[in-house]
């Protein structure tokens, strides 16, 4: 058991080295990020706040540590949708991140940081659109793509031999550009990420029929209604196999293609589809 191993580590950690020891301290940080996968959040919570505070004792010799602390805390607080408090969290791992020497492990953090605020502004940015606060949810998105306007030139440098990182971002941006009915824009992007993932996965990979049913969306909404149709399908046809036909993933696919045949005047297969 991946925690039991980490807990020992903390505690081998502490008896030898003490508690304030860098090196405990980053098993505790990565302590607290096992416990926030699995749900443990309050667990998670007490040990990285006790990394946290450890770090700062430290002092600057410990900023590259803290900024990870910080931001894995920040993701405890994602998981359970506390967006201000993990907001506030993300900023401080980056302030503390643009203080490190200048070099890989600057922009990485850097990176981290920034795309960690860039998933809670589009998180964020959902649960206003869903409650119906457009204006509100459009500046949100915006400053989601701001924040990935700045990450993305540093992530191709970081990650020149790896080009999916830099489309799971071009993705994300293209769907904020959906969401902002920017689709000219949203096009550009999930064309450009499902490029990539296509080469990389191949064409039977859930990654890929999501990227695939996002740009059909946007497609649609551009009256592009034959190759929005082809994207579907392939979609659908994935995660049936992949996932399954009950999943609620291919329930979204299938419903997509009963909006897609409504609007281009379906109407017996926009029905087919929608009891299916």
């Amino acid at each position: 058991d991946a925690i039991a191993l980490a807990e020992k580590s903390v505690e081998k950690s502490r008896a030898t080295l003490g508690a304030d020891h860098k090196i405990t301290l980053t098993l505790m940080s990565q302590l607290g990020n096992f416990y926030r996968e699995v749900g443990r959040f309050a667990d998670a919570e007490k040990i990285l706040k006790t990394a946290v505070a450890g770090f700062e004792r430290i002092g600057s010799s410990a900023n590259l540590e803290l900024a990870g602390a910080l931001n894995n805390l920040g993701g405890v607080y994602l998981n359970q949708d506390m967006y201000p408090e993990t907001e506030a969290l993300f900023r401080r791992s980056l302030a503390v991140a643009e203080k490190l020497p200048a070099g890989k492990m600057r922009d990485y953090q850097r990176g981290t940081s920034m795309n960690s605020l860039a998933v809670v502004y589009g998180l964020e940015a959902n649960a206003m659109a869903d409650n119906g606060q457009t204006g509100e949810a459009n500046a949100t998105y915006d400053r989601m793509i701001a924040v990935l306007n700045e990450v993305i030139p540093i992530w191709s440098k970081l990650f020149a031999n790896n080009p999916q990182a830099v489309a799971n971002l071009v993705a994300n941006r293209g769907e904020a550009y959906s969401r902002k009915q920017q689709y000219d824009r949203a096009e550009a992007d999930l064309r450009e990420a499902l490029k990539v993932r296509l080469q990389a996965l191949g064409p039977k990979h859930q990654a890929v029929a999501t990227v695939q049913n996002n740009l059909a969306n946007a497609l649609m909404a551009e009256k592009k209604y034959p190759e929005a149709e082809q994207l579907l399908l392939a979609a659908t046809a994935t995660r049936t196999e992949v996932l399954g036909p009950n999943h609620p993933s291919t329930a979204r696919s299938l419903e997509a293609l009963s909006r897609l045949y409504a609007a281009s005047g379906n109407t017996a297969a926009a029905v087919d589809y929608s009891r299916k």
